[in-house]
């Protein structure tokens, strides 16, 4: 029973990860976490919230949370699941006091007011702590916020420019009734620029995102999220961006970057949460 918290604490310090790392990302005590480490599972809230917080723990250090919750029940001695026979001897159980006069249904109405009472104040409760529990967690399930698109400056007219409708209108009826005008000449320092190529345009950042274990990852191409979610082991995907592209990853050790067909060195270690940004400073020049 002693071996499951030593194998997360033996975890962690193989990850040099410390507890106040965890707590302060996962928002789990410090006194919960050496609870855990200490196979101390009396100091834990219990119920579901207990099984909660090691599956918080497990997930940071980028182990198995399935694993982790089945090592975790076998550890308290709380089965995975009950039985179709467990039920039906309750329920006969049950059936039994009542047809003898005992039971729920022999109590006195004040101690059943009470119970209700108490389950419904439990439930309140439940649904609270569960609350605070994901508060961190919802920034990361929802979607930006997209940027109205930008106006467009309104035409000038002939007033604004400083020339009246008179004018304006008069203009073309200054040319000469004479021979016809000659077409303006060319000036030297105009001549040769049209013969000229245009400057290429600037290559675009082509990145691709690998994953060798399951990992948290978020990018941001110039300045919009176009993905955020969970990447599991062996997939891939693609994202471009003119100038600037972040790549938020849960975990770093777990990803591997491809930027315009050039590897990238590794993010972190295995378990350990970071930040790569790239621009076209980046980019191997031909």
């Amino acid at each position: 029973m002693g071996s499951f918290g030593k194998k997360l604490k033996r975890e962690r310090e193989m990850r040099a990860i410390a507890l106040e790392e965890i707590a302060r990302h996962t928002k789990i005590s410090t006194r919960m976490l050496e609870a855990i480490e200490e196979d101390r599972f009396d100091l834990l809230p219990g119920g579901i919230f207990s099984r909660a917080f090691v599956l918080h723990y497990a997930r940071y250090l980028g182990l198995d949370e399935e694993q982790a919750g089945a090592e975790f029940d076998l550890a308290v001695g709380t089965p995975g699941a009950v039985s179709i026979e467990a039920v039906a001897a309750q329920r006969e159980s049950l059936a039994r006091q009542v047809a003898a006069g005992q039971g729920p249904a022999a109590w006195p109405a004040r101690r059943r007011l009470l119970l209700i009472a108490g389950l419904s104040a439990a439930l309140v409760l439940s649904v609270v702590a569960l609350r605070e529990l994901w508060q961190p967690w919802l920034p990361l399930y929802r979607s930006p916020a997209v940027a109205p698109p930008p106006q467009l400056p309104a035409p000038l007219s002939p007033r604004a420019l400083g020339a009246s409708p008179a004018a304006t209108a008069a203009a073309p009826a200054q040319e000469p009734s004479g021979a016809p005008a000659a077409p303006p000449a060319a000036s030297p320092a105009q001549a040769p620029a049209s013969g000229q190529p245009s400057p290429p345009a600037p290559p675009r950042l082509q990145l691709q995102i690998d994953t060798l274990d399951s990992s948290r990852v978020e990018v941001i191409a110039d300045g919009r999220t176009v993905f955020r979610g969970t990447m599991r082991k062996g997939q891939m995907r693609r994202a471009s961006a003119e100038s600037r592209m972040e790549v938020r990853a849960g975990n770093a050790g777990a990803v591997v970057l491809t930027l315009n067909g050039e590897t990238q060195p590794p993010l972190g270690r295995m378990g350990e949460p970071k930040t790569a940004v790239f621009t076209r400073e980046d980019l191997k020049q031909p």
